[in-house]
């Protein structure tokens, strides 16, 4: 059995990428980051019927690419409701699921296949979350202003001794061990 992959695609995604945009050996970057992922079985949802045209008319990779339901359009839709309606539709129970973005192009598929691996096997966890330590001066923002999060701005200490916060990459595994799609939405 091929581990799937889910990938959800807005063509007027508000965090356009150049990296989605720019080309490798003349291919689009987005497409050669999804052929390196033909050893899973990967499935497009998208809003695009141009992205759709260009996954499924690629012969070089091997991808189901279908069309986003109407309910599901908008900026309000979460990927939970994506990957909810994905479980409904391709009636998947009990499967370890991978589930990413395009802002990953250069995203190791061993990594994946490791992760889900875990999953698969070790039932100790429900889900894996790629994320990068930062150590920086981080600031928020609310009606009154701005304020620090994690420093003292009138005795700076190094960003290496600053507490670290963990940001979360747009890499998710998760157990699909679902009853019904509506747990995850």
């Amino acid at each position: 059995m091929r581990p799937k992959i889910f990938i959800p695609i807005r063509r007027d995604q508000t965090y356009e990428s150049l990296n989605r945009i720019r080309d490798k050996n003349g291919i689009p970057l987005w497409i050669n980051f999804l052929r390196s992922l033909n050893e899973f079985e990967l499935f497009i949802d998208t809003d695009s019927t141009e992205i759709e045209k260009a996954i499924n008319e690629d012969s070089d990779l091997e991808a189901s690419a279908y069309q986003r339901d109407e309910s599901l359009l908008g900026d309000h839709v979460t990927t939970n409701d994506l990957i909810g309606h994905f479980i409904e539709r391709y009636r998947i129970q009990h499967e370890t699921l991978v589930q990413t973005h395009l802002t990953h192009p250069f995203l190791n598929p061993e990594t994946l296949f490791a992760a889900w691996e875990r999953l698969t096997i070790d039932s100790t966890f429900d889900s894996i979350l790629s994320c990068t330590r930062d150590h920086a001066r981080l600031w928020s923002h609310d009606t009154k202003g701005f304020f620090p999060i994690n420093h003292n701005p009138i005795s700076l200490r190094r960003t290496d001794d600053a507490t670290g916060w963990h940001l979360a990459e747009i890499i998710a595994l998760g157990q699909m061990v679902a009853k019904s799609a509506n747990q995850y939405r």
